[in-house]
């Protein structure tokens, strides 16, 4: 079995079950860094609404939600984890060394001094991740384990763990499925979140690529950066979902050989979203996309390039 295929088969067993994804230290990582930051200053909930496409005004103790973080244009750089962990606590979990340079030039309008702790991070995946850590999604709690004391942050489709490193040692198990790079780009599809690849390569708005559940324009008087742009576009545009799409290309592995632009396409071969963004679960390549609310996600076609034709295989979607 090639190492692609295992990496494969290993997600699609840890989503049944429990993986866990160590990540690498100081913001190192390929596919998933973890750059931490604490704030505890009077003035954090003013900051966090100005950085934040969130609101974390109405983020309650132990609370946790997921935000963008927007340039003056509306266009994504970053997508964060935040978690209230106590009253005037809280911790901003973010993939971009650039976010780091933005909160320390925005933090100085504001009075705020980022802490950034010096925690190591793994990631759990999988249907059974409670029996390790019972922590409801979207909370955080503070907890022991093996004599080791962590920080849960629980999200809908996994949870980020975080801790000194001989703590987060001790979560290898032989009751947990240790994952590669490759497992974790899968299984981060699967959990259907926002991540930098879907940026990487070109401008994109947060609709652009089905993150309007991350959008608060609840208030009117808090201006976010890239607000204006950005809110102009979401009451403009048509709504759209964000699905997780697995192709029947009985050939899954070529397409590693040789990546090419997935398009996702309406029965007729008019193209819907466009991405690079392709994992393997299992035997079978799989996808994040956008599309219309209306839009039946199960008679898509999945299309790219092979050898200068078009191939084009039926889908079935895993989330909707």
């Amino acid at each position: 079995m090639s190492e692609l295929l295992t990496s494969a088969m290993t997600a699609q067993q840890a989503s049944q079950c429990l993986g866990v994804y160590f990540c690498a230290a100081d913001g190192e990582d390929e596919i998933l860094p973890n750059y931490t930051v604490d704030l505890t200053d009077d003035h954090t909930t003013a900051f966090l609404r100005r950085l934040l496409t969130a609101d974390v005004k109405e983020l309650p103790t132990g609370g946790v939600i997921q935000s963008f973080v927007l340039n003056a244009l509306g266009l994504v750089t970053d997508f964060v984890t935040v978690a209230h962990v106590q009253e005037k606590h809280y911790r901003i979990i973010f993939q971009s060394i650039d976010t780091l340079a933005w909160m320390h030039q925005v933090a100085k309008a504001f009075d705020v001094d980022l802490i950034e702790p010096k925690v190591h991070s793994a990631v759990i995946f999988g249907s059974k991740r409670q029996e390790l850590f019972s922590v409801l999604p979207n909370r955080c709690a503070e907890v022991e384990h093996d004599g080791e004391k962590l920080l849960v942050i629980a999200l809908p489709n996994r949870s980020i763990v975080q801790g000194a490193a001989s703590a987060i040692d001790a979560l290898k198990s032989d009751k947990t499925l240790s994952l590669d790079a490759m497992a974790v780009n899968s299984l981060l599809i699967l959990a259907n979140e926002p991540h930098a690849l879907d940026w990487m390569s070109g401008d994109v708005t947060p609709t652009a690529i089905g993150g309007a559940q991350y959008l608060n324009f609840n208030d009117p008087a808090r201006m976010f950066i890239g607000r204006a742009l950005t809110e102009a576009r979401y009451r403009a545009e048509t709504p759209k979902k964000a699905v997780v799409l697995q192709s029947h290309d009985d050939q899954p592995e070529a397409w590693f050989d040789d990546p090419k632009t997935v398009t996702i396409a309406a029965p007729d071969g008019t193209p819907l979203y466009k991405t690079t963004r392709v994992g393997m679960l299992g035997n079978a390549l799989i996808a994040r996309a956008a599309l219309d609310q209306s839009f039946d996600s199960g008679k898509c076609l999945w299309i790219y390039a092979d050898n200068d034709d078009n191939v084009a295989f039926r889908v079935d979607c895993l989330s909707n």
